[in-house]
């Protein structure tokens, strides 16, 4: 079973902080069905389950980048997690289970203009 995590950003401080849920009501009530939830100045963003091809653990809107050409965004949609080609003008979709050799270069948080491509 995969752990359920978030990661919460702070849009105001424009940095990760540190925080945990106290209960499994108080993680409830910040579950989102598209893997992020907005609440206040923060932003959670859901562990995917998987870790990139360092060990490092994958999270909701991570930049995964495949080769030296090649981007892709980890997001949800309808009912699982996918990879999202940057800058495809076809918007081209990988599965998710290929992240795992890949590797996470940062967040759509922290470089918004990667999305931008």
């Amino acid at each position: 079973m995969k752990a359920v995590k978030f990661r919460a950003w702070d849009r105001d401080q424009r940095a990760f902080v540190a925080f945990s849920f106290d209960d499994l009501a108080s993680m409830a009530s910040f579950w989102g069905t598209q893997g992020r939830r907005e609440t206040g100045t923060f932003t959670f963003d859901q562990y995917t389950g998987l870790n990139d091809k360092h060990g490092k653990e994958i999270y909701h809107q991570d930049i995964l980048r495949e080769d030296l050409r090649r981007l892709y965004i980890a997001a949800w949609f309808d009912h699982g997690w996918a990879l999202q080609e940057v800058g495809s003008p076809h918007g081209g979709y990988r599965h998710f289970k290929d992240a795992q050799f890949m590797e996470v270069i940062g967040t759509t948080h922290e470089q918004p203009e990667v999305v931008q491509r």
